[in-house]
C-alpha cells in the first residue's frame, strides 16, 4: 500500500539525480522496504537533465509514491531547491541517489526530529567498502570514511562543513525560513547552508542510526574529483566574499596566508590560466590514470594533488578575477566581534561543569582552575555553540597537562578520596600526547611526584 490519494504524507524524501538510473533503482527498492509506514511517504525525484532512461524508468513507478520532477540541468542546489518547493510533508529528508539507506533510516531521522523539534539532522553515509585497485577512488573513500569517523568520535563539535545534505532531514518550515540552498553554487552549497544554519541558531544534531551507505566508488572517479575541484574553487571564492566569519576555515585563504614568494608566483601563473595550460592539465590527468594503473602510490598521490590544486586555483580565478582581488581578499580583516567569555571553574568537578555547559550554551569559555587559567574553548561563528559533550576530549587533548597539574597541587591524589584518583588514572589514556598510549600507571605517579616536588613547575 501506498499513500491515499488526497492525503498529505509526514515524511517527503528528495532525491536529486543526474544520469543515475541504476542506483536510483536500487534506493528506491531501499525506500519501500522501510520500517517507517510507506503510507505515511512521499518520494520526489528531481531527474536533472537525465539522458540514461530515468524518465521513462520512473513512469513505471506509483504516482501515489513517487513524484517526478523533470529539470534542464539546473545543478544539485536548485534540484533540491525544485523538489523542496514541490515536496508536501511537513518534513523533508534529502538523500543523494548515490546514497543505499538502511531500513530504517526514515524512522530514525524521524524519531531523532521528534527528540529535537526544530532541529536539522543529519545522518552518515559512509562509503560501501570495496576492493579497488584504483588509487584516486581509494583517495575519495578514504576521505568520506574519515569524515564520517570524525564526526562519529565523542564529544565532536559539529562544524559548518559537517553539513551534508547526502543524508539530511530538516523541517519544511525551516527550510523555507533559510532561504534553501544557494543555487548559484555547484559545489559546497551545504557548507553554505551550515554557515546560515549556524548564524540562525538552528540546532544541527547527529543521528548515527539514520545511516546510508555512499556508493561513492561507482559514482566518483578521477575526472569528476577533478572537475568538482574547480567548482570548489569557485564556491570558496563566493564563500569567503559573501559569509567573512567563515574566511579563516575555507583552503583559498590558508593558502595565501601561508604562502611563498615561490608559491605567490606560481599562483599568479595558475590564476591567469591559459588554453594550453588546461592542455598540459588534462595531459597530466592521462599520466596520474597511468600512474595509477600501475599502482605507483606516492607519484600518484603527489602528482594527484597537484592537479586538484590547479583545478582548485584555476576555480578561485575564474570567480575573483585577480590575483590581487584574491590577496585582498585574504588579507582582509573578518571583523567578528568575540563574544564574552563564560568562566568555568573546573574546581567544581567535570560533571558540574558538563551540566553549566550545556545549560548556557556559551560560544566562548574561560576554562580556570580555582585562580589559575587553564585555556579558553575558543568562539567560531562557524561551529555549533559549546556543549557539555565538548569539555572532556578538548581537555584532555589541549590542556591535559595543566589540569592534571592543578590537580596534584589541590591534593586530588590523597588517600582521602579514592574516587577522583580512580578517575584521573582512567583519563590517562585519553591523554596519549604527554603520557604515552597505554603507558604503565607508575608513568602517571612519577609525574605526579614530580609536580608534588616542584609545585611552581609551570607546564
Amino acid at each position: 500500500m501506498t499513500l491515499a490519494a488526497g492525503a498529505r504524507p509526514g515524511v517527503s524524501v528528495i532525491i536529486p539525480t543526474h544520469n543515475r538510473r541504476e542506483m536510483l533503482e536500487d534506493l528506491l527498492r531501499s525506500l519501500r522496504s522501510q520500517t517507517y509506514p510507506v503510507t505515511n511517504l512521499e518520494i520526489v525525484i528531481c531527474a536533472d537533465d537525465c539522458r540514461d532512461g530515468t524518465a521513462s524508468m520512473l513512469k513505471e513507478e506509483d504516482p501515489l509514491l513517487v513524484t517526478v520532477l523533470e529539470l534542464p540541468g539546473v545543478g544539485p542546489a536548485e534540484a533540491r531547491n525544485a523538489g523542496a518547493r514541490m515536496a508536501r510533508a511537513p518534513l523533508l529528508v534529502f538523500l543523494d541517489d548515490d546514497v543505499l539507506p538502511t531500513p530504517g533510516l526514515i524512522e530514525a531521522h524521524v524519531r531523532a526530529q521528534e527528540d529535537n523539534p526544530g532541529s536539522v539532522v543529519l545522518g552518515p553515509y559512509p562509503p560501501v567498502p570495496w576492493a579497488s585497485q584504483s588509487l584516486s577512488r581509494l583517495a575519495v573513500r578514504r576521505w568520506w570514511t574519515e569524515h564520517f569517523a570524525t564526526m562519529a568520535e565523542p564529544g565532536h563539535r559539529i562544524w559548518f562543513s559537517d553539513v551534508l545534505t547526502g543524508n539530511l532531514s530538516v523541517p519544511a518550515e525551516i527550510w523555507q525560513d533559510v532561504g534553501g540552498l544557494n543555487a548559484r553554487l555547484r559545489a559546497r552549497e551545504d557548507y553554505e547552508l551550515g554557515i546560515r544554519l549556524m548564524r540562525a541558531g538552528i540546532p544541527i544534531v547527529l543521528a548515527p542510526g539514520a545511516l546510508g551507505h555512499h556508493r561513492v566508488h561507482e559514482s566518483t572517479g578521477l575526472a569528476g574529483t577533478l572537475r568538482r575541484a574547480r567548482d570548489e574553487g569557485r564556491a570558496d571564492a563566493l564563500i569567503a566574499r559573501k559569509h567573512p566569519q567563515a574566511r579563516d576555515e575555507l583552503r583559498l585563504i590558508g593558502w595565501r596566508r601561508s604562502a611563498s614568494w615561490r608559491t605567490d608566483a606560481l599562483h599568479r601563473t595558475v590564476l591567469r590560466g591559459s588554453a594550453r595550460m588546461d592542455r598540459g592539465a588534462e595531459a597530466m590527468e592521462r599520466l596520474v590514470t597511468f600512474l595509477d594503473h600501475r599502482g605507483l602510490r606516492r607519484l600518484h598521490t603527489r602528482l594527484f594533488h597537484r592537479l586538484n590544486g590547479y583545478w582548485y586555483i584555476r576555480g578561485v580565478g575564474e570567480s575573483l578575477g585577480s590575483f590581487a582581488a584574491w590577496q585582498d581578499l585574504a588579507a582582509a580583516p573578518a571583523q567578528i566581534l568575540e563574544p564574552p567569555a563564560l568562566v568555568l571553574d573546573l574546581r567544581q568537578g567535570l560533571a558540574a561543569a558538563e551540566a553549566v555547559l550545556d545549560a548556557e550554551r556559551p560560544q566562548r569559555v574561560a576554562l580556570r582552575y580555582g585562580e589559575r587559567t587553564l585555556g579558553h574553548l575558543h568562539h567560531s561563528a562557524v561551529a555549533e555553540r559549546w556543549r557539555g559533550r565538548h569539555l572532556r576530549p578538548h581537555l584532555y587533548a589541549q590542556v591535559g597537562a595543566a589540569y592534571l597539574h592543578c590537580l596534584a597541587e589541590d591534593g586530588a591524589f590523597s588517600d582521602g578520596d579514592p574516587r577522583r584518583t580512580e578517575h584521573l588514572v582512567a583519563a590517562i589514556d585519553r591523554m596519549g600526547r604527554f603520557f604515552g598510549r597505554g603507558g604503565p600507571p607508575y608513568t602517571f605517579w612519577e609525574q605526579h611526584e614530580q609536580w608534588r616536588r616542584f609545585p611552581s613547575l609551570d607546564t
